[in-house]
This record gives C-alpha cells, structure tokens and sequence, in this order.
C-alpha cells in the first residue's frame, strides 16, 4: 500500500443547528432545548420541530 502525504480535510457532521437553522428557522431559538430533548437524533429532532410546528400554527389559528 502507498500513502500520499496528502491532507485531507476533516468530515463535518451536520449538527442539529444546521438543520434547524436551515430548515425550521423559527425554532433556532430553542435548538438547546431541543437538542437536549432529542439527543444527537436528527429524526427525531426534525420530528419535533413538526411536532412544534403544526402545534403553533393550531395556536395562531384559534387566535
């Protein structure tokens, strides 16, 4: 085997705040208390921001 002294940069994981800020930017907010709930599982953690979601829009629509 030939190993090229090649760097190689490092593998970022996508963090749950990338998602949230990405996707549910409304939630950013409490992405530590949402992270906290749901560990280091994005399925979960997008469930919830759902979860959150529909919840809120519920809310807005009764006002």
């Amino acid at each position: 085997m030939i190993q090229f002294g090649v760097s190689m940069s490092a593998v970022r994981s996508t963090g749950p705040g990338r998602l949230v800020a990405a996707q549910y930017p409304q939630w950013n907010g409490a992405i530590d208390l949402l992270t906290l709930a749901t560990g280091a599982n994005l399925r979960r953690l997008k469930q919830q921001c759902e979860l959150l979601s529909y919840g809120y829009a519920l809310f807005e629509e009764s006002l």
